[in-house]
């Protein structure tokens, strides 16, 4: 599941980041003792490196605060204290990751009794489609109240045409119960639902280019921002195909011509060549899209 590949990633990155912050550490090594200040009325500080031998405590001037000394040895405290909150945290996430009991369908099922076992993975939670409601717990509540936020609930409450095409026969199904064309789009609508972002889903959006040619524009999902713009989403599943990778390039195409950019105001993820979705990417994409909805 996403939780623990998510503390998986951060435990990687900690371990660069005690990596680099020891390699940091190395260049102060010749810096004995510690740091201490001194005041006196109408004066600067002055600053002095405590040392100990045999028990007697000696001060040693370094100078002002824009002393050289006195900001290495400024530095390498900081690096000290740095290094020991890394440390820190790579301790709990390696401990999270050895006591979290995952709750996906494989990980509850191999722990169940004999006679309870041998429903496919997916029927064990189906209980029908169902309609949830809209959750915007998960909007804080200075964004929520803002005026602005009850226009985008009410642009999201308008009658809009969807896109025409024929869903699968056998859809993934969303947790509200909504039928969704592909995985990666079922991915994304879910983690939309739980942050509790108003947006479009499926559109058809009719749009004249710069070219002056229209285009029907079909995105997966479609969100307005505060300051009245939009940010369009595709969601790519099988781009290891030549005709479907055609097509998805000229889609880009009509959308260039419409003023509408990839990787600006077009957010773009897609399937690896196994088409297995990365949810960590959805992720990170719909963080981007919250800090642009609500500047």
């Amino acid at each position: 599941m996403f939780l623990i590949e998510l503390v998986k990633r951060q435990l990687r990155m900690t371990d660069d980041r005690i990596e680099e912050t020891g390699l940091q550490l190395k260049e102060y090594d010749d810096l004995p003792g510690t740091l201490v200040m001194r005041s006196r009325k109408n004066t600067d500080t002055d600053y002095y490196v405590q040392v100990w031998h045999d028990g007697m405590k000696t001060l040693h001037p370094l100078g002002k605060a824009d002393s050289k000394s006195v900001i290495a040895y400024k530095k390498k405290r900081f690096l000290q204290a740095k290094l020991k909150v890394l440390q820190a945290d790579k301790r709990i996430s390696e401990k999270f990751l050895k006591k979290y009991k995952g709750y996906s369908p494989e990980a509850i099922v191999v722990n169940l009794p004999r006679a309870y076992k041998g429903l496919s993975l997916n029927s064990y939670e189906s209980v029908g489609t169902r309609k949830l409601p809209f959750p915007y717990g998960h909007v804080p509540d200075k964004i929520y109240n803002d005026p602005k936020f009850k226009e985008l609930l009410e642009w999201q409450a308008m009658d809009y045409k969807r896109n025409p095409a024929k869903l699968p026969d056998n859809p993934n199904i969303a947790r509200d119960g909504l039928p969704m064309r592909s995985k990666g789009e079922c991915m994304w609508y879910d983690d939309i639902l739980f942050e509790g972002l108003p947006c479009w889903v499926d559109p058809e959006i009719e749009m004249k280019g710069k070219s002056g040619q229209w285009h029907k524009l079909y995105p997966d999902f479609v969100f307005k921002c505060f300051d009245g713009t939009y940010i369009y989403v595709e969601h790519f599943g099988k781009l290891d195909d030549d005709d479907y990778a055609a097509r998805k390039m000229r889609k880009i195409q009509e959308y260039l011509d419409c003023g509408i950019v990839l990787g600006d105001n077009l957010i773009v993820t897609s399937d690896n060549a196994d088409h297995c979705t990365n949810e960590l990417m959805i992720l990170e994409a719909l963080d981007k899209i919250k800090k642009r909805m609500f500047a």
